[in-house]
């Protein structure tokens, strides 16, 4: 790549216009990369820089969506307790594949409910039987409208 001084050597020297408008045209070019070169390294930092902000708030969302389901998974065993000792069919399906879902089932009046729990939480369903009715395709809004309504009274 010739450098600015000899392009300038060159359209100072050469009284040959087609010379001249090249050189001028090989000093824009070489200006636009550059400057193009300079642009693109600073938006790949400002990705960078974005991309470490995603990772670390990825991070975080992780830490609260495991907390939750910790919580979620008390309130469900809490659920599933007060159901079996109201007299209501609640159990535990176990996994039937070494990394499946473990799920707890319960039938409330208004119909069956059920949610996967971590493995790590089967303690909270300690002395629930199994549960052995086929577990029904509902919806999340199915579920909790049930829920929400379970037609105890």
């Amino acid at each position: 790549m010739m450098s600015i001084d000899e392009l300038n050597q060159i359209i100072n020297q050469n009284a040959n216009t087609e010379s001249v408008l090249l050189a001028t045209e090989v000093q824009r070019l070489q200006n636009y990369i550059r400057d193009f070169t300079v642009d693109v390294q600073k938006r790949v930092m400002e990705l960078e820089s974005d991309m470490i902000a995603l990772e670390n708030e990825n991070q975080r969302m992780v830490k609260i969506k495991n907390m939750l389901a910790v919580e979620r998974d008390a309130c469900l065993g809490l659920l599933a307790q007060v159901a079996n000792r109201g007299g209501m069919s609640v159990g535990v399906v176990p996994a039937k594949t070494e990394n499946g879902p473990i799920l707890v089932a319960m039938d409330l009046p208004s119909g069956q409910v059920s949610w996967e729990i971590e493995p790590t939480e089967s303690h909270l369903f300690a002395g629930l039987d199994e549960y052995l009715k086929p577990i029904e395709e509902i919806t999340i809004e199915e579920k909790y409208s049930r829920v929400m309504n379970p037609s105890l009274l």
